[in-house]
C-alpha cells in the first residue's frame, strides 16, 4: 500500500502529465523556440535535438552555448514572471513538450505533504 506522501507524488505526477502539449520546432533561419525580451508563455521540455543558446547587442546576434541533453527552456523566466533573457534556437528538428505557464505556476506551488 502506497504512503500518503507517495500517494500525494504521484497525483502531482499525473496532473503535470495530463497538461503537456506536444512541440515541434525546425532549424529554419527565422524560427525561434524563444526570443530574447520576449514574455514566456510556455515552458518547454526538449525530448530530442539541439539547441542553441544567444542574444542580441546593438542588434547583432551572438551564439554562446548548445545545449544537448534534454534542456528545459522557460522555467525561470515562468516562475519569476519575467521576459526571457535569452534567445534559442533549434539547431535541428526538435521534439519536445510544452506547459503552459500559468499551469507550470500552479504545479510548481502545490505542496507535496500537508
Amino acid at each position: 500500500m502506497l504512503g500518503k506522501e507517495n500517494l500525494k507524488w504521484r497525483c502531482l505526477i499525473v496532473n503535470f502529465l495530463d497538461l503537456l502539449e506536444p512541440r515541434y520546432f525546425l532549424p529554419n533561419d527565422d524560427e525561434l523556440i524563444q526570443d530574447q525580451f520576449q514574455e514566456v508563455f510556455e515552458v518547454v521540455f526538449i525530448c530530442k535535438g539541439r539547441v542553441i543558446v544567444g542574444y542580441r547587442l546593438f542588434r547583432e546576434v551572438f551564439y554562446a552555448k548548445i545545449m544537448n541533453k534534454s534542456p528545459i527552456v522557460g522555467d525561470f523566466s515562468a516562475l519569476k514572471n519575467k521576459v526571457s533573457e535569452f534567445l534559442y534556437k533549434p539547431t535541428e528538428r526538435i521534439d519536445a513538450f510544452a506547459i503552459k505557464k500559468y499551469n507550470f505556476n500552479m504545479i510548481m506551488k502545490e505542496p507535496l505533504a500537508k
